[in-house]
């Protein structure tokens, strides 16, 4: 016999505590909330139930990245506002080079002439997630003749062709030995720095960043002002030479 639910029509009447439930085709009885045979359990509903509403008994799902409620959004820090030179050393200037003229040896008592080609350039990082372009200025230039003399310039030097000089003049980077040696020349190139961000804003630097180059060997020699017939490379066994 095929087991269908009562439609309100047909429901028995509970008010009496008649039976209930299922209709199997028998009286209702008297069972009240038992079960028909063959039927589900009766539904008792929870107290809790009947006393909260129904938002009371939803528990709130956390879900990150959702966009709704529930976890901390991850967050870009804001670019610095200032900058020191810590904080951009490892974008460094480029490396320095030094030019001695004559070349690797000079004369003691003539100019042996000093020059770099150092000049202001950028180097492209990031900060803290920011992309930045530093640009490393040269301010000054410290220069180490190797001979115990040291001085600084605001010019970098130029060769005695650019300055349109004869060789072993006086330029303002030259210098001159006083004895036979061979002494380790160089310069230190003091740089100041200013960072761009991505919006165009650029922040000065605090503090300079120095920059050392290589070491130049220089042989130093002596020469003597003598009276030949001819030039000593085109007559070597001339007296004197």
């Amino acid at each position: 016999m095929e087991e269908t639910y009562s439609d309100e029509s047909t429901s028995p009447d509970l008010s009496d505590g008649g039976g209930g439930g299922w209709d199997d085709g028998e009286s209702g009885g008297d069972g009240g909330d038992a079960a028909a045979p063959g039927g589900p359990p009766p539904f008792t509903p929870s107290v809790r139930a009947l006393a909260s509403p129904m938002s009371s008994l939803l528990t709130p799902v956390q879900c990150r990245g959702c966009g709704g409620g529930g976890g901390a959004r991850p967050t870009v820090p804001a670019p610095p506002r200032s900058f020191t030179i810590s904080d951009v050393l490892t974008l460094a200037p480029a490396s320095v080079t030094l030019t001695a003229e004559p070349s690797t040896w000079s004369i003691v008592g003539s100019h042996t002439n000093f020059f770099t080609t150092a000049t202001k350039h950028a180097a492209a990082g990031t900060v803290l997630g920011h992309p930045i372009t530093v640009t490393f200025t040269p301010v000054s230039y410290r220069w180490n003749s190797g001979d115990g003399t040291t001085r600084e310039t605001t010019t970098p030097g130029a060769s005695w062709a650019a300055l349109g000089q004869e060789d072993f003049t006086a330029t303002a980077t030259s210098h001159v030995y006083r004895e036979k040696a061979t002494v380790q020349a160089s310069v230190t190139v003091v740089y100041t720095a200013s960072v761009t961000l991505a919006n165009g804003t650029s922040i000065p630097v605090t503090g300079t960043l120095d920059r050392a180059s290589a070491a130049v060997p220089i042989e130093l020699f002596t020469a003597d002002t003598v009276i030949t017939v001819g030039d000593c490379s085109e007559h070597p066994q001339q007296p004197r030479c």
